[in-house]
C-alpha cells in the first residue's frame, strides 16, 4: 500500500473521534503484535507523509515507515464489551478508498501486503 493510501486511511480514522478504541499492527519483519494508537492522533505534521513516530508499542521504539507494516487488525467487539464496531470502522474507510480488507469474527484486517 502507498504512502499516500496510509495517511488517508490513517486521517479519515483519526477524524471520527471514538471510532477506533483498539488497534493492533503486525509489521513485516516482526510477527509480535503492536498497539497502535489512531484516535486522538493528528497526522497532519510533514513527517506523516512517510512514517508514523511513537504511536507504535512495543520495542524497539521510534521512527516506523509505512511500507514495514504488514497489516493491521481492529477487534471486533465482544460479548463481554471489549472491542469495537468494525462494521463501523470497514464503513469508514470504504469511503475514504479502497483497501484490502478482511472481516472475521473476532476482528477486521487492512492488509498493505497479502501472502
Amino acid at each position: 500500500m502507498s504512502d499516500s493510501k496510509w495517511r488517508r486511511l490513517f486521517d479519515t480514522l483519526s477524524a471520527r473521534k471514538g471510532l477506533v478504541l483498539e488497534c493492533v499492527a503486525i509489521l513485516v519483519w516482526d510477527d509480535t503484535p503492536r498497539d497502535l494508537r489512531i484516535d486522538g492522533a493528528a497526522y497532519e505534521f510533514d513527517y506523516w507523509q512517510s512514517a508514523v513516530e511513537g504511536l507504535l508499542g512495543g520495542a524497539p521504539r521510534g521512527w516506523y515507515s509505512y511500507r514495514e507494516f504488514y497489516f493491521l487488525e481492529f477487534p471486533a467487539l465482544t460479548e463481554s464489551g471489549h472491542g469495537q464496531d468494525v462494521d463501523a470502522i470497514r464503513e469508514t474507510l470504504e469511503h475514504a478508498g479502497r483497501f484490502d480488507v478482511e472481516t472475521t469474527e473476532h476482528a477486521l484486517r487492512v492488509y498493505a501486503y497479502r501472502e
